[in-house]
């Protein structure tokens, strides 16, 4: 605890693990043409005040020298702050160029003011025991001069999580007296941590933090908004990478720790940040994690879908001819308030209009001085508050744009958001995790698809039912910085910038670039979408297993640019009643198509009392869905191994249809071991086999011998 004067160090402090005993506290005066600074922080986690005596024309990298040799923090991992206003030691152009030095007067300092320290060598990377000691001035972090190498492992941000927590409280902003580590934002910790941490070393977070180059080689690359909570993204983080059965030491790529923040003092991405970077860190990744929180701001911001619509067109160059895109798992995090509530308290806190209608708050900045307003005709008129310098003028100006940015995500999301639950905590993974890949091959499909469906029954869909349709739209996106926005949506509609923003509206490749990332998302959450409409949480009132969101199987069908396609239903209602939603949403140029049904669809019909009439209603879906496949397919997999209902005259539709329709068909697998199919269905089956076929499996029966080849 600090002690009862309010300038009384502590009776005791620890500098490098030693235990000094009681300090004795000498107010020296002033020197004439000098003020006297007060400095409180954290060393070791032991609080620390001391009292440093500097000239107005003194540089801050003087002041910064001072209380280093006070309190033993090195220069180049400390960060003094008053109030909102962190005290850069010079200026930076927006290139990374290094200007003039700031002074104390630049930032108004005053006599008995206090500052704030925050020592960043506790997140330094821990240092092995050579038997040597480190040079002075040399500190253990590496280089790694390509970007998309730069990733950061899970626990390494939690070892931000608790820096923040042990130091936010002494931060402040312009209305509250410290931060709770629970509510700040990415752009909060990058403009507290990273870029102060990185100030002096020119280098990005993920270098500062590590020791080993290759121990950082990305695995994952994460999208996420910059206006999310930081706990959020960790426990997205968290929470996928035990889903997956990552190790710990497995590198992400979030944007804020690869890159130098430092050469550029834009705001949500950034102007120095290039097109390339991304997209040789999506080439370095296995696939791509979304993290949400509880109302999808991410689908909503330019540089989100950017990410989004690369990954889309990567498969291909990687070089799987049964992948068009990489991996995308969706993790959402509910753990926080109501979403109307935290957008509200963000938007509060970010307000200008507010602090500067309430004097009350503006008297409380002792940046902030007094001033008379005069008349045209020289007279005095009410007393003012006015900022001293242009820096704090600049301060406020980013916090109005920041706000202005949340207030026009807030007013498209609030209102889909008021039913979304606030404690959810679930993983969408595209395909098996590897735990449930072992289930698969040690007891069959089924167990596999069935864990998987028990693990994604707890997520938010009714978050993403409108991002399936128009509200997903990345020309209406929404960025911090417009000039960058305009930057990305032109580089998306190859257009070039000179033809301004009303040309980007309408336009056909961004049209393009929005269908295709709802048909991703549609993809991935198809199997959890089936399995929460048929069961009892999303059935009707009846108990009846209910159709798909509409908007969900046109967002698939609707892409039109999509060449492949896998869908699985595991218990995801009879086939009756899904069959034919699959057959809505097949795209009309597909080429390889890919269908499993596992599970409950075989045994929900078998035990109803009517299997005729179910038998029946299988057989008319197959049909469906036999006659609505592309003519363009040239790889068609159909594995329905529990639907026991497919009868002879799905048969005759499938051989009808490969007779006249899918001519250019290279590879078939039929896997339909509980089908009802006699002898003269599979013989003209057998005989409409298109001439170009390459492949071809069938497991057709396993009631009777086969009696045809």
């Amino acid at each position: 605890p600090l002690p009862t004067s309010p300038w009384a160090p502590p009776t005791a402090m620890s500098f490098h693990g030693r235990r000094l005993g009681p300090t004795p506290w000498k107010e020296a005066p002033p020197r004439p043409h000098e003020i006297s600074v007060f400095v409180e922080g954290y060393r070791h986690g032991v609080p620390c005040k001391l009292q440093v005596h500097v000239r107005l024309s003194s540089t801050i990298l003087k002041l910064r020298e001072q209380v280093a040799a006070q309190l033993r923090v090195p220069v180049q991992l400390q960060l003094l702050s008053l109030l909102e206003a962190r005290l850069v030691p010079w200026e930076v152009d927006e290139y990374g160029r290094r200007g003039r030095d700031r002074t104390c007067a630049d930032y108004g300092l005053d006599d008995g003011c206090v500052l704030c320290n925050t020592d960043f060598s506790e997140l330094l990377p821990r240092r092995k025991a050579t038997g040597g000691s480190t040079p002075r001035g040399v500190y253990p972090f590496c280089r790694i001069d390509r970007e998309e190498l730069r990733g950061i492992t899970v626990s390494q941000i939690q070892h931000v999580s608790h820096f923040l927590e042990q130091n936010c409280q002494s931060w402040r902003d312009e209305l509250l007296d410290g931060f709770n580590h629970q509510f700040m934002t990415v752009t909060q910790v990058a403009e507290w941590v990273l870029k102060p941490a990185t100030w002096d070393h020119c280098c990005s977070m993920a270098e500062f933090m590590s020791s080993n180059p290759t121990a950082q080689w990305p695995k994952w690359f994460v999208s996420h908004w910059w206006g999310q909570h930081f706990p959020g993204v960790q426990t997205c983080l968290e929470k996928h990478s035990a889903c997956r059965r990552l190790p710990r030491t497995t590198p992400y790529w979030l944007c804020a720790f690869a890159r130098n923040l430092n050469q550029s003092s834009a705001g949500e991405s950034g102007k120095a940040i290039g097109f390339g970077a991304i997209r040789k860190a999506l080439r370095q990744c296995d696939g791509v994690l979304l993290a949400l929180e509880s109302f999808g701001a991410a689908l909503t911001r330019t540089w989100c879908l950017y990410e989004l619509a690369l990954a889309l067109d990567l498969g291909s160059e990687l070089g799987d001819k049964h992948r068009q895109a990489l991996p995308l798992d969706l993790s959402c995090c509910c753990d926080l308030p109501h979403p109307r509530l935290q957008v509200e308290r963000q938007a509060k806190r970010h307000s200008v209009f507010e602090l500067e209608n309430n004097p009350r708050q503006l008297a409380r900045l002792s940046l902030w001085t007094r001033g008379i307003s005069e008349g045209s005709d020289g007279t005095k008129g009410a007393e003012t508050l006015c900022p001293p310098n242009p820096l704090l003028a600049e301060s406020l100006q980013r916090a109005q744009d920041e706000f202005e940015s949340v207030q026009r995500t807030t007013e498209m999301l609030l209102n889909a958001s008021a039913d979304i639950p606030n404690t959810v905590n679930a993983v969408i993974t595209d395909g098996l995790s590897r735990s449930e890949e072992d289930t698969a091959s040690n007891h069959g499909n089924s167990a596999g698809w069935r864990l998987k469906e028990e693990r994604e029954a707890n997520f938010p869909l009714e978050m993403l039912q409108p991002f399936f349709g128009d509200r997903l739209d990345i020309a209406r996106s929404d960025a911090f910085d417009e000039d960058s926005r305009q930057r990305v949506l032109t580089f998306l509609s190859r257009r070039p910038l000179e033809e301004g923003q009303g040309m980007l509206v309408g336009d056909q490749s961004l049209d393009m670039h929005s269908r295709r990332i709802r048909s991703a998302l549609a993809v991935v959450c198809w199997s959890a979408a089936a399995h929460h409409y048929s069961s009892r949480r999303g059935a009707d009132s009846g108990g009846a297993p209910k159709a798909l969101p509409e908007a969900l199987v046109r967002a698939i069908a609707s892409d039109s640019w999509r060449r492949v396609l896998r869908l699985c239903l595991g218990g995801g209602g009879p086939c009756a009643l899904r069959l034919p939603e699959v057959a809505r949403s097949l795209p009309a140029n597909l080429s390889d198509f890919e269908l499993m049904v596992h599970g409950g669809a075989a045994r929900d019909s078998a035990a109803s009392a009517d299997a005729g009439e179910q038998r029946r209603q299988a057989s008319v879906a197959f049909q469906t869905l036999a006659a609505a496949l592309p003519q363009g397919l040239q790889r068609l997999r159909l594995d329905l191994q529990e639907a026991d209902n497919i009868g002879e005259g799905g048969f005759r539709v499938l051989a009808k249809v490969l007779t006249q329709r899918l001519p250019g068909l290279r590879t078939l697998e039929l896997r339909l071991p509980r089908s009802h199919a006699d002898d003269e269905s599979l013989q003209e089956l057998a005989q409409s086999l298109p001439p170009g076929l390459e492949l071809l499996e069938l497991d057709l029966s396993k009631a009777r011998p086969a009696t045809m080849v």
